[in-house]
């Protein structure tokens, strides 16, 4: 299956850095594709891919790793909204298109073979995260049952509070005394409430210690984001980074090769946080 074009090179690069994260779930457990997926996507990119171009529209696309990361995390986010009876069945449907098979393919053709798969159009979904460098922020409000409601109800209002509106699954666990119970709620809406009965009363309800691409109502930006080098790829001897601080702090630069051996260092003295809506410092 080739891509069609330079816009589609996130078929091929999302499902081969996913099969990673399948792969480990398959021969160490999911924890282990959880921790793969933990570093392909905050641990490499704070921002959680904000500023880094869309999926659609990739540029540049390479040297950088967007098409890798974004786009495994596209098709675990998809996983989780369709469940795996779905995806695991896109997966063989697609990749045994007659239509496709020794051709070219484009984003449109995922699309259609996911919403058959699904059953469903899956248009938000996609929007929001190939068309957008968007990062949903959520905010979770326990629901108590309404009156009449059996012992061993939970619920949970979940809200978006970013523009556009994006879907994903959202991880959480229902807490009760014979333990933590996982469940996922899938938000489609800008604000949705959540149901779950269960055989045992629930104490609480809290956010699941799984990677997710978004950020809560409460949770502070990161401490630093750098965005760089600009131009990419680098064409001369001299390049620039975008240094962007969640609150002020003496800054000092550490430069390595590829091999992990520190060739400089630069103390750029103490620097201010960077105000929200501003560009970050530039260091060249």
């Amino acid at each position: 299956l080739t891509p069609a074009g330079w816009q589609d090179i996130w078929l091929n690069e999302g499902f081969a850095t996913y099969a990673e994260a399948l792969w480990l779930e398959h021969s160490e457990g999911p924890a282990a594709r959880d921790d793969f997926l933990q570093l392909v996507g905050p641990g490499r990119h704070p921002a959680l891919f904000a500023g880094e171009g869309t999926l659609a529209e990739p540029s540049p696309v390479l040297p950088n790793t967007l098409v890798y990361d974004k786009g495994a995390w596209v098709l675990h986010m998809l996983r989780g909204i369709i469940g795996d009876e779905a995806f695991f069945r896109l997966l063989r449907d697609y990749a045994n298109d007659p239509r496709l098979v020794q051709g070219l393919v484009s984003t449109a053709d995922l699309v259609a073979h996911a919403e058959a798969a699904a059953g469903r159009g899956l248009g938000t979904f996609f929007d929001g995260w190939l068309t957008t460098d968007a990062v949903p922020v959520l905010s979770l409000e326990p629901r108590p049952g309404r009156p009449g409601t059996p012992p061993g109800s939970a619920g949970v209002r979940l809200r978006q509070h970013q523009a556009p509106l994006m879907m994903l699954p959202v991880p959480l666990l229902l807490h009760t005394a014979a333990g933590a119970v996982p469940v996922t709620a899938v938000l489609e809406e800008r604000e949705q409430d959540f149901q779950w009965r269960l055989g045992a009363a629930v104490d609480s309800v809290t956010v699941a210690a799984q990677p997710l691409l978004a950020r809560w109502l409460a949770s502070p930006p990161p401490a630093l984001d750098v965005r760089g080098p600009m131009p990419n790829p680098v064409t001369g001897d001299e390049t620039t980074f975008e240094l962007i601080l969640g609150q002020g702090a003496q800054v000092t630069v550490f430069i390595y090769d590829m091999r992990g051996l520190k060739l400089s260092e630069a103390a750029l003295g103490f620097m201010p946080a960077t105000e929200a809506g501003q560009g970050g410092t530039l260091w060249r």
